[in-house]
């Protein structure tokens, strides 16, 4: 079993160890969330190479050494050194950090998931590390999805539920607001103006429980 969350990116200290195209991904999949990056490996990929001096990201040119997780609140791992990989792995699960060992689940306490980022919407999508295929064919479909129109749904929800909690003081109200506006046609929604929001359309919303 697993359990899904969601981390603030950007209150994310990762390392990752591994040098290669793998841990270029990784570290690209970090940098899009926000973290904070650091590298370690004893030799580089020249595209992560190009990417950490692009970035300016901290990285230092040797072989892991134990304790080199200390500071860190995510640890990565993606070598092709076993005996690497499972004493980051074993090191890290004795601290409490959450660690990902690439192609390794038996290794991993959490793992990463395919994402279709639309802010605010996130979607992620995990195999548990099973089938990690699947779930990029997986992405490909749901933005398809989220691109007819969920994502300027998704932008108005935010919208909308902060205007509500600051005017209107009822949970139920607040709820009826959100139901309505959750049944508004998308060719109406797509009507309306970020700069002109129809505020007393959701006040009507938020009292009645029929137009």
């Amino acid at each position: 079993m697993y359990l899904p969350l969601i981390h603030r990116g950007d209150r994310t200290r990762a390392l990752v160890v591994g040098g290669g195209a793998i841990a270029k991904r990784k570290v690209q999949d970090l940098l899009d969330a926000g973290a904070s990056v650091s590298v370690i490996s004893p030799e580089w990929n020249p595209g992560l190479r190009s990417l950490l001096d692009s970035k300016s990201l901290q990285n230092e040119t040797r072989p892991y050494q134990s304790g080199d997780i200390e500071g860190y609140n995510l640890i990565i791992v993606a070598t092709d050194d076993e005996t690497v990989n499972r004493q980051v792995s074993e090191e890290a699960r004795e601290r409490g950090i959450p660690v990902n060992v690439v192609d390794q689940p038996d290794l991993c306490t959490v793992y990463f998931a395919a994402v279709v980022r639309r802010p605010p919407l996130t979607i992620a999508i995990s195999t548990g590390g099973a089938a990690p295929f699947f779930a990029r064919e997986m992405k490909k479909s749901l933005a398809n999805w989220v691109d007819q129109g969920w994502d300027t749904r998704a932008e108005w929800a935010k919208l909308i539920r902060a205007w509500a909690l600051k005017h209107v003081e009822s949970s139920e109200e607040r709820e009826a607001l959100f139901a309505r506006f959750m049944a508004l046609p998308s060719d109406r929604l797509m009507q309306w103006k970020l700069d002109d929001p129809p505020v007393q359309l959701w006040q009507e919303w938020s009292r009645k429980e029929e137009a």
